[in-house]
């Protein structure tokens, strides 16, 4: 099927009797014969037993031959030629109108309205755009400029793009305003990047610390509160229920690092034996032991450092004789050093927050 509407092969009544249409009404003329000023006159629009009379056949022969002939004329591929009594009748061309050469090599556009000149004598207010005599190769401007990166071009000199080394050939095809993807991949943290799709650097379940009291984008707080399998989902596949099964069906719990120190998983080297991943450990000092046996005080007895006497009877303690009273050996290592509740390094306190 044609995407053209219907064709006409040539103008209506080509070979038919017509008449010649005349603009305005002659003298001379019949009463009932159409004009191009008035169509059919009123007399042919009564009835003829009140004096109408009917139209000529050959009025519409005329009419229809000249409209269809301007029809058959474009469905062909034509242009216009300059017509100097036409332009004048109607007070020449207006801004873009469009003639062809009188030899039919070349096609005007009018740049200015109420255009008389006429293009094949006088080309003033006409450009060429296309035809002999116009190409790329001899054009030496553009009928209409354009701005290339902010900077208008007409073709009649160089121009300079801000941003843009000019030594050189530049690579156009795309801009960060509309490509998609990079021309070369790089890799980000590791992870192959060309722009197609998001990636996340830090993979899901990364602890990390932050010096700030809320979790930035992308973290959460590691404070062991239960949070969706839905809304988490790649945490909760990174993590599982190991930190807490949450309600068992819709939540999970994250790890709850607040305040704890972090140990690195053994995994089977025996510094740690038997611990688990994620399972907690609490404060220990490593074991000491010793005994006190068999005293014998020579001279004036004597504690300090972490030790100290405590006497448990009033007799006299400190003889030259073998120690026959009772007193007992007190441990207290606050005595010399800084002690807690628990054992600990010197540490700094930040947010521990876990990657969602």
């Amino acid at each position: 099927m044609s995407k053209n509407p219907v064709l006409i092969p040539q103008a209506f009544a080509a070979n038919g009797s017509k008449n010649n249409i005349q603009n305005t009404r002659q003298p001379g003329q019949d009463p009932e014969d159409a004009t191009w000023s008035d169509g059919f006159p009123n007399v042919t629009m009564q009835p003829v037993e009140s004096g109408g009379l009917p139209p000529k056949g050959m009025d519409f022969n005329g009419i229809l031959n000249a409209l269809s002939a301007t029809i058959v004329h474009m469905q062909k591929g034509n242009l216009f030629y300059f017509d100097k009594a036409y332009c004048d009748a109607f007070g020449g061309y207006q801004k873009g109108a469009v003639l062809l050469a009188d030899d039919g090599t070349k096609v005007f556009i009018s740049v200015a309205d109420k255009n008389t000149n006429n293009p094949n004598q006088n080309p003033q207010y006409w450009e060429v755009i296309a035809g002999i005599g116009l190409n790329a190769v001899t054009a030496s401007k553009l009928l209409d400029g354009r701005n290339i990166g902010g900077v208008f071009f007409d073709g009649t000199q160089d121009i300079d793009l801000p941003g843009v080394n000019t030594r050189g050939n530049q690579d156009t095809t795309g801009n960060a305003a509309t490509a998609t993807r990079l021309q070369n991949a790089v890799c980000i943290n590791g992870i192959p990047f060309d722009g197609s799709k998001d990636i996340n650097a830090t993979p899901a379940g990364a602890v990390q610390f932050f010096a700030m009291d809320t979790a930035p984008v992308g973290w959460l707080k590691a404070n062991g509160v239960a949070v969706s399998r839905i809304s988490y989902a790649s945490l909760y596949a990174a993590i599982g229920t190991r930190f807490g099964a949450g309600d068992g069906k819709t939540t999970f719990n994250l790890p709850d690092l607040r305040g704890e120190f972090l140990r690195a998983y053994d995994e089977g080297r025996g510094v740690d034996d038997g611990r688990q991943l994620g399972t907690t450990q609490s404060d220990t000092v490593q074991r000491m032991t010793g005994e006190i046996g068999d005293i014998t005080f020579v001279g004036k007895d004597y504690s300090n450092g972490v030790f100290s006497r405590e006497n448990v009877s009033t007799a006299k303690i400190g003889t030259v004789t073998p120690l026959t009273l009772n007193f007992k050996v007190k441990f207290d290592n606050a005595e010399v050093a800084r002690t807690s509740a628990e054992t600990r390094p010197r540490n700094v306190a930040l947010l521990a927050c876990i990657k969602i």
